[in-house]
């Protein structure tokens, strides 16, 4: 997360790992609208920040998942 001017909007760049039987698309959708309605709901008088998720690996059948964290 940064700020390059110090007073613009929120940089925010997310990496996820996505389930195979999940589309890797909607995964980063979804991230992207969940960190956008989080900041806009913690800093409501601030710029919208601009939100870039990336989908760094896919979890394999057989492999253990990763703890998930609502």
């Amino acid at each position: 997360m940064t700020r390059p001017d110090g007073t613009g909007p929120w940089h925010v760049e997310v990496q996820v790992v996505a389930d195979p039987q999940a589309g890797a698309l909607d995964v980063a959708r979804a991230a992207c609208a969940s960190v956008e309605d989080r900041l806009t709901a913690l800093y409501p008088t601030q710029t919208a920040p601009h939100v870039t998720v990336s989908v760094t690996g896919v979890v394999g059948e057989g492999e253990e998942r990763p703890e998930r964290r609502e």
